[in-house]
């Protein structure tokens, strides 16, 4: 979260070397004041906070039970990434509902599963976002190798030869995702 408020309000970057722009956008047209940029993302920062303290504030609830409350977690943290990435894609993409559906289904699913280890509805959003990005970007990059990202679609590929380097990370990755499956797996099995 930090990484992308920094990208998206914070850094200063040339944006013609992306189709879709990185920087905070409105219709596809990056905002060029920082200032105004940095204003835009003091609330946004507020209002992440926001929506991250009423998801704490599901714990409180003696109406909802712990499952539903993790499943609400869950779904508000997906449709926050949803609604981020189409205000970012969509003008440029077009929106595409498999795609905006993708992040709430996936964090909802997560968050189901996180709730056999917590009761923390704080803790099951923050990872539930986690394992969302985790498991769409190792989509992404394993299913579809050669598909540049959508920021560079039409681009030229600036150093090609990464494509072939980067085979030999390919073991570390895939060990380090296994570990990760099979430490939830194990942790939420009865």
């Amino acid at each position: 979260g930090i990484v992308e408020v920094w990208k998206t309000f914070l850094r200063d970057e040339d944006q013609s070397k992306y189709f879709i722009p990185m920087q905070f956008s409105v219709r596809g047209i990056p905002v060029a004041s920082r200032a105004a940029r940095m204003s835009l993302g003091a609330a946004y920062v507020a209002t992440i906070a926001g929506c991250l303290v009423a998801i704490a504030r599901l714990d409180l609830s003696a109406t909802l039970s712990p499952q539903l409350c993790a499943a609400l977690a869950g779904l508000s943290v997906g449709v926050i990434v949803a609604v981020g990435g189409g205000w970012k894609d969509a003008p440029k993409e077009g929106f595409d509902a498999m795609k905006f559906l993708r992040s709430p289904a996936i964090s909802l699913f997560y968050a189901i599963l996180l709730s056999r280890l917590t009761e923390s509805s704080l803790i099951i959003a923050v990872a539930a976002i986690g394992y969302e990005r985790a498991t769409t970007e190792t989509y992404k990059t394993f299913c579809f190798p050669s598909k540049p990202r959508g920021k560079f679609t039409g681009k030229p590929v600036l150093h090609p030869q990464m494509l072939q380097r980067r085979i030999y990370f390919v073991p570390a990755y895939v060990v380090i995702s296994f570990s990760a499956v099979v430490s939830l797996t194990l942790a939420v099995a009865p």
